[in-house]
């Protein structure tokens, strides 16, 4: 069980049955510079996971890592900017940390640095004067090197990939930082609410204009509703849970549905954001009442007939 989840459970005991069920499934394990205890949260996670993967019979039964420690990460925003690590050096000793810590015969989707390949295509050319690309090359190479068994995604943003041209561009970025092709292909919808449908025909734009063997993953924690109409990603008032992770997608392009956000947990504060978004708390607490709404709203509810969460 995730740690906002465990914490939550002892102020809102009446969302037991809810966090059970969504425990049954493997959720994304966030590696980040940001975290002092990286490495102990890291270890605690896979082997969490190994216990819960023996434990049912899900359809994906992967450990999912998001890997975010570029220096200078989130150049333009600066919200998750701040990390310990400063150069290449540092991030290459973040990597093999990763590795050393996953060197048992476990099963690993790595999805790399969220926000970077959007942040490469800005025109105004700041995170490639911070080495962003020189370092995901350098990521995708560690992550595959002497491991079978795990396979790494490279996020990107679905804003990058809306025309033919764009998709181009982005997969011609790729290419250079995979020139060995050891990446599986990319990761949508990171953190975010777009659709299954929306997204496939993105992988699907992608895959074409990358003319390699990539596929895709998609982000189906909180995308079961869609996104309203403004666009808002920000602690979004009507979404629901999405499908479990699975590797029965229904798409040809798609390998995995997997849930990189656990649901429930914050985007941010919301402040200054469209009607669309809810006032929440920092990004990454848990946030009762989004969490509620999204239970609700969801799959589980909606399509297999799980009780509602009742606040009254």
């Amino acid at each position: 069980m995730i740690y906002s989840y465990a914490c939550a459970l002892n102020e809102h005991p009446e969302i037991a049955g809810a966090i059970e069920t969504l425990s049954k499934h493997p959720i994304a394990h966030w590696y980040t510079d940001r975290d002092p205890f990286a490495k102990k949260n890291l270890d605690a996670y896979l082997n969490s996971n190994e216990d819960c993967q023996e434990a049912n019979d899900s359809v994906l039964q992967s450990n999912i890592v998001v890997v975010y420690g570029l220096p200078s990460k989130d150049c333009k925003d600066h919200f998750s900017s701040d990390g310990c690590n400063k150069s290449t050096d540092d991030y290459k000793r973040f990597i093999q940390v990763l590795k050393e810590t996953n060197r048992s015969n476990k099963r690993t989707i790595y999805i790399l640095e969220p926000d970077a390949i959007g942040l490469l295509m800005d025109p105004d050319g700041v995170a490639q004067g911070l080495q962003y690309e020189k370092n995901l090359r350098m990521a995708i190479k560690m992550l595959s090197f002497g491991d079978s068994l795990s396979e790494t995604y490279i996020d990107i943003g679905f804003w990058c990939l809306m025309s033919d041209e764009q998709a181009a561009k982005v997969a011609k970025l790729v290419h250079s930082m995979d020139k060995h092709r050891k990446c599986k292909g990319i990761a949508l919808n990171t953190s975010n609410y777009r659709s299954n449908e929306e997204m496939n025909a993105l992988c699907e734009r992608f895959c074409r204009a990358s003319k390699r063997k990539y596929s895709c993953i998609v982000d189906t924690s909180r995308n079961y509703i869609g996104p309203p109409a403004s666009g808002e990603w920000c602690n979004v008032k009507h979404a629901g849970i999405g499908v479990p992770p699975t590797k029965n997608t229904g798409y040809e392009y798609i390998d995995y549905f997997v849930w990189v956000k656990p649901p429930g947990e914050s985007d941010g504060e919301g402040t200054n954001r469209s009607s669309d978004a809810m006032l929440g708390p920092t990004a990454g607490q848990f946030f009762y009442e989004h969490f509620v709404i999204l239970w609700n709203k969801g799959f589980f509810v909606c399509e297999k007939g799980a009780c509602e969460i009742k606040t009254d």
